[in-house]
């Protein structure tokens, strides 16, 4: 089964983006990702899976000269730096982390007809898309609407106890005969018993 295009809701942006980048390291060698946090935050995580893949990396800011940077404010600047990465025949995984910004800059309509239409480019090349949200960060109406552009929403659910958080990954689409599983944190990589990974990985 090809789980397809994919949405992440996560209460933890790290974990979200961790899972994020396993899922798109694993199914191809190539990733676009289009980010609005910390550069230092996207090359912990890079470098915490030790793969020899080639990332490119949009940014609202222009950390480094490595870093394209790309203008929130202009979805139409944002659409036409990565329809080059299409046109110049990049196919790979594309993960989208600025949702949370767009959303707040542009509103849920924008934001709506702009990702339909990078999911359609990049799929229309052999690509898969992978998108972020986090949390709290917009309105259930929101989240549920971007939901309708996915094949598969996974939820990542942290709980608080006196020792250490409490990790759990709801799988909402059928994918499997198991809806929640326990998962944990080594440093940025994100670690799951070996039946998840199989389905997350080897089933992408």
């Amino acid at each position: 089964m090809d789980l397809g295009d994919t949405l992440i809701i996560s209460d933890s942006i790290v974990e979200g983006l961790s899972l994020s980048y396993l899922i798109a390291s694993n199914r191809y060698d190539k990733v676009v990702w289009i980010s609005s946090e910390h550069f230092k935050l996207i090359d912990s995580i890079i470098s915490a899976y030790k793969k020899n893949i080639n990332v490119k990396i949009f940014s609202s800011r222009k950390w480094r000269d490595d870093i394209n940077a790309v203008n929130l404010l202009n979805l139409n600047e944002v659409s036409i730096a990565i329809s080059r990465q299409i046109d110049d025949g990049f196919v790979g995984a594309y993960i989208f982390s600025i949702l949370p910004e767009l959303l707040l800059i542009h509103g849920l309509e924008k934001t709506y007809m702009f990702l339909l239409n990078m999911i359609w480019k990049i799929k229309s090349i052999g690509g898969m898309v992978i998108a972020c949200l986090n949390s709290g960060t917009q309105s259930r109406k929101e989240e549920a609407m971007i939901e309708r552009l996915f094949s598969n929403i996974i939820y990542l659910k942290r709980e608080t106890n006196i020792e250490k958080f409490k990790r759990k990954l709801i799988l909402v689409s059928p994918i499997y005969d198991k809806d929640i599983y326990q998962f944990e944190m080594n440093g940025f990589r994100i670690v799951f018993p070996k039946e998840l990974e199989r389905i997350l990985i080897e089933k992408s």
